[in-house]
């Protein structure tokens, strides 16, 4: 199936195609987050109804973003039922074939059965360095998505603690700065952050636990992404200059957002939560991988049509 620009899409999982939905694109996240906490659920299903996980989920979720997260949970449920019931018609055929074979077997031997090789899986555990190092892989994805969709640099999230985030009114209050700051947060932010408490199974405390991903760990990942090392590069500089070079937005605007700075003229939360709400809209667009290194970044950004200024 060809990516939809326009459309958010449930990834393919468990060998069953990818699903186009009707949601914007700016709904993604929020399909993505709804198909890891199901799957999460699926790990333990014994702690909790499914009902009651909707529920639970659809009152921390945005009024915007709830019918895409409800179809986001269904539609990952669909998935993995239909992979179930093809995996069963596959051990049927299996076991069908095996007996076969037995029977074969039997016939050839004169009527003594050969013993049959033990069923044994070499990967039916991972063992845990294997599965901190895949965990912080992940959790830096995150971050560095996180980073992409609202301009924010690494050492705040490091710093960040849930109690600092309404996510239904979709604001960040950093008590951190050298004065009270706020940041909105755009509908694929908070999408990712609803991911991020379902990877983690936490709402207290800091986002990133340095046990999980310590801040040396997210900086290798940059780097092997190709966002550090040369001016330019951060995820914070890459969405301050793309802003800028847009032409839909002041300088002021701009210099408030990322730094702060208010100069003679304050702008109101609302209008930098448009100014990054059409940024993230327009990164949700051009880029079709969910984890781009700069060089995919770079060239989706260019190849896009419609957000700069002529």
């Amino acid at each position: 199936m060809t990516r939809s620009a326009t459309h958010a899409i449930l990834p393919a999982a468990d060998g069953q195609s990818e699903i186009l939905t009707a949601h914007s694109a700016a709904f993604q996240e929020a399909l993505s987050g709804a198909a890891r906490i199901i799957e999460r659920w699926l790990e333990e299903p014994g702690q909790q109804s499914l009902l009651a996980l909707q529920e639970e989920w659809l009152q921390r979720t945005p009024a915007s973003a709830q019918p895409a997260f409800r179809d986001g949970l269904l539609l990952r449920l669909e998935q993995r039922v239909r992979a179930c019931r093809a995996a069963a018609f596959e051990a049927q055929d299996t076991f069908a074939h095996a007996l076969s074979e037995e029977v074969a077997q039997l016939e050839e031997d004169d009527g003594h059965l050969t013993q049959s090789a033990s069923c044994t899986s070499d990967n039916s555990q991972l063992n845990r360095p294997a599965r901190q190092r895949r965990n912080a892989l992940q959790l830096a994805g995150l971050a560095l998505r996180l980073m992409l969709f609202t301009g924010t640099s690494a050492a705040p999230w490091f710093r960040a603690h849930w109690t600092e985030f309404d996510l239904e009114a979709q604001v960040w209050r950093k008590p951190a700065e050298p004065s009270p700051h706020c940041t909105p947060l755009p509908d694929q932010a908070v999408g990712l952050l609803l991911e991020l408490q379902a990877f983690t199974r936490r709402q207290d405390g800091p986002l990133f636990d340095g046990a999980n991903l310590a801040p040396e760990q997210l900086q290798a990942f940059l780097e092997q992404l190709g966002y550090s090392g040369l001016l330019g590069r951060a995820p914070s500089q890459i969405v301050r200059a793309e802003l800028g070079a847009s032409g839909r937005f002041g300088p002021a605007l701009i210099a408030q957002h990322f730094d702060g700075a208010h100069d003679q003229v304050r702008f109101e939360l609302s209008e930098q939560a448009a100014m990054l709400q059409a940024w993230a809209n327009h990164l949700s667009a051009a880029c079709a991988v969910a984890v781009p290194s700069y060089r995919q970044l770079s060239a989706a950004l260019q190849q896009t049509e419609g957000w700069r200024y002529e």
